[in-house]
């Protein structure tokens, strides 16, 4: 599974129209196998064909590309139009040598073009999509985004914006919040929804028409300064960096978005015990026990019991020793950060290296 936002946000926009009885999500597949245009999709040395430029790809390929994105039962929705003729084009083109290769370099761009092209099908039948000017920012929005545009916008106007949106939309967005007071704020404009006018709705498009775009975009630009930020306090040491963090209490919005982007060395935690064992397969015993010197119980345990046993046993014995030289254990604690902020770097690059895929 490709661990990026857009994937979350196109599986939810699917279940969105799924729910509001729109299939066209698989009607945008088959108009993407009917066209025989050719796309600029893939870069860097993937996409680069002897003695040519950048590498187009077909519109067959972009398909099999999605459909590698999403489990087998969304795969089979998605297929649902398709003619025979073009199911068995793609599975000629998946029996080509080389093609999985090809088709992970796609995957990323496939994503964003499927979901530019469903995204507007959401408020198509609401007033979002039938009285606003220009209801495609709309569609520019992440879950995220839709969500923080629920939060922050006027308190007089929430309540008709919830109606305007569909109630697994609204409950999407509640299962994003992370704190009680966001999710405190939608219920309140849900139990008003009864009480919402002709002339509220008048009143929420008339604010979305002369101010929404411009509002919603500038709640956007919070991932930037929260990506740069991140990459700053991924470099401080553990110390510094949650100094940093605490620093930055009053902008809970930040905090937020921060989430996203700043990887403690506990969230190695979250990963599988084989990832966990590739990480520290080249490393020495020793090196290991440092590592984890300065970490909490459940964070050791997880790394201990994903390594090999002889490793694992070698560790433990190193980790006594650590734990039990109190004469060196500032030094000891300070080369544990430096060594944690390795593997720190290690995990944001692959990382970010998995949101490029």
């Amino acid at each position: 599974m490709i661990k990026i936002e857009i994937l979350a946000d196109c599986c939810t926009k699917i279940e969105i129209l799924q729910s509001l009885h729109s299939d066209i999500a698989a009607q945008v597949v088959a108009e993407w196998m009917e066209d025989n245009e050719r796309l600029e999709l893939a870069s860097g040395k993937e996409s680069r064909e002897a003695g040519s430029g950048k590498r187009t790809s077909s519109r067959r390929e972009v398909v099999l590309a999605l459909l590698l994105c999403f489990d087998s039962e969304l795969g089979e929705q998605l297929i649902a139009h398709l003619k025979l003729v073009h199911l068995k084009q793609l599975t000629l083109l998946s029996l080509k040598a080389n093609i999985l290769t090809r088709l992970r370099g796609l995957r990323k761009r496939a994503l964003h073009l499927f979901y530019r092209d469903i995204a507007g099908a959401e408020f198509a039948r609401s007033p979002l999509g039938l009285r606003l000017r220009d209801p495609n920012w709309l569609g520019e929005l992440s879950g995220e985004q839709i969500l923080q545009l629920m939060l922050n916008i006027p308190t007089e106007l929430r309540a008709a914006l919830l109606a305007c949106l569909s109630p697994l939309r609204v409950s999407k967005a509640m299962l994003l919040c992370k704190a009680d007071a966001d999710k405190q704020k939608l219920m309140k404009g849900l139990q008003a929804i009864n009480l919402v006018s002709e002339d509220d709705i008048d009143n929420l498009l008339q604010f979305l028409d002369t101010k929404g775009k411009r509002f919603a975009l500038r709640r956007m630009n919070a991932p930037k300064t929260a990506r740069y930020l991140g990459a700053v306090i991924n470099n401080l040491s553990k110390d510094d960096s949650y100094q940093m963090l605490t620093a930055l209490q009053t902008e809970p919005q930040l905090l937020r978005e921060l989430n996203q982007h700043f990887l403690p060395f506990a969230s190695i935690a979250h990963l599988e015990p084989e990832e966990i064992a590739t990480i520290f397969v080249e490393r020495q015993e020793r090196d290991i026990a440092y590592i984890l010197f300065n970490t909490d119980g459940m964070t050791r345990d997880t790394v201990l019991n994903a390594l090999p046993e002889v490793q694992r046993l070698g560790t433990k014995q190193e980790l006594r020793k650590l734990e039990t030289d109190n004469d060196r254990r500032s030094a000891n604690l300070h080369l544990s950060a430096r060594l944690q902020l390795e593997v720190r770097n290690y995990l944001r690059a692959a990382a970010e290296g998995m949101a490029q895929a």
